[in-house]
């Protein structure tokens, strides 16, 4: 007979889709990874998968008018096409039921039946907590009802930038606090106001310290099939280089052949490459978090980079304060650069480690 779950983890609509965009983001790919680790699972109410899919497509919607406006604004002041790069139709509908998809295997679904929704009801009509007052907030009792559901004896993780629904006096309501214990149900609050969950994956890895047979500085983040040994000996590994990656020249304008010698910066091309490198490790770096030195060292080799020169650009990194050495592992350094290197990596990091891929 199968074990219930020690624990689950419950994230809002707010911290799942605007902060981590179905926890691919900002904490929400190590959540997952340490929750496959611990056996955990997301309690996911059907009504919380509905909200997540109608803000993720509002947001989809939102970024790509955004995206266009400034890359209409780019191609006039560059002369440039650039608008092409966009993603094409309505790539929502398909990306965020297939990222759910993949977190199957971690998910914990939970039906709103006809007797949680009389429960939901009645709470909300009665104007007790998460309901602000008499009559409102049907869908925050609901998402309560589900979670009061889940085996007893179980743990909940839950996150919510929601203060008025689920606190009060920027505490986790004690009434609802009560209600779960009663239930034989604990609720461990976290704080996602700083619009992440590296909260939450602080708490998952005392936990993961928590287990005899698993050592924190141990701990893995990608897939076991994403980690062979790169391979020095082999050569050197040649970048792709499109046709048109090398000196792209603006439409219309007619490129002017310099003269040897003038003007040519004869290292531009490798300082090109490094820069490029340089961006796409502190990237992969910042997204993990925390990672183990030969691991993102594979990420790296496994993009398309020469291993002695990811070994090189990630020991400049650290000698320059961008990211942290503790030995055997590299540590995000919070910062702009940071954040910006995420984002331009992001897409990349899903297809490496599988992901929603």
């Amino acid at each position: 007979m199968d074990e219930s779950p020690l624990f689950f983890f419950f994230c809002d609509a707010n911290s799942a889709v605007y902060d981590t965009h179905l926890l691919v983001k900002r904490g929400g790919l190590q959540v997952v990874r340490l929750l496959r680790e611990l056996r955990g699972q997301i309690a996911l109410p059907d009504v919380s998968q509905t909200e997540y899919l109608s803000n993720y497509a509002k947001g989809a919607v939102k970024a790509l008018k955004d995206a266009d406006v400034a890359l209409s604004q780019l191609e006039t002041l560059s002369g440039q096409r650039m608008r092409h790069v966009l993603p094409q139709g309505k790539f929502w509908e398909s990306r965020g039921p297939k990222i759910l998809e993949a977190l199957k295997d971690v998910t914990f679904e939970i039906v709103a039946t006809h007797a949680l929704k009389a429960a939901a009801l009645d709470r909300a009509v009665e104007g007790r907590k998460p309901a602000r007052s008499p009559n409102q907030d049907i869908k925050d009792c609901l998402i309560w009802e589900c979670i009061l559901s889940v085996p007893r004896g179980s743990e909940i993780i839950f996150a919510s930038r929601d203060q008025k629904a689920f606190y009060r006096d920027g505490k986790f309501d004690e009434s609802l606090l009560a209600e779960a214990e009663a239930r034989g149900l604990r609720i461990t609050p976290v704080d996602p106001t700083r619009q992440d969950l590296w909260a939450v994956v602080e708490l998952l890895k005392s936990r993961v310290a928590d287990v005899d047979s698993l050592r924190l500085n141990e701990l893995r983040f990608e897939d076991p099939h994403l980690e062979p040994e790169p391979d020095v000996n082999s050569g050197p590994v040649v970048p792709v280089i499109l046709p048109d990656e090398v000196n792209p020249n603006p439409v219309g304008e007619i490129a002017e052949v310099e003269k040897r010698g003038d003007g040519l910066d004869a290292v531009a091309p490798a300082r090109d490459f490094f820069r490029s490198l340089e961006e796409k490790a502190l990237g992969f770096v910042s997204y993990l978090g925390r990672t183990g030195k030969q691991a993102v060292l594979t990420l790296l080799v496994q993009s398309g980079a020469p291993a002695d020169a990811a070994r090189n650009v990630l020991e400049r990194l650290a000698l320059a304060g961008m990211i942290r050495d503790t030995g055997n592992n590299y540590l995000r350094v919070d910062g702009p650069h940071a954040q910006r290197a995420v984002e331009l990596v992001e897409e990349e990091m899903i297809k490496l480690t599988g992901l929603g891929g």
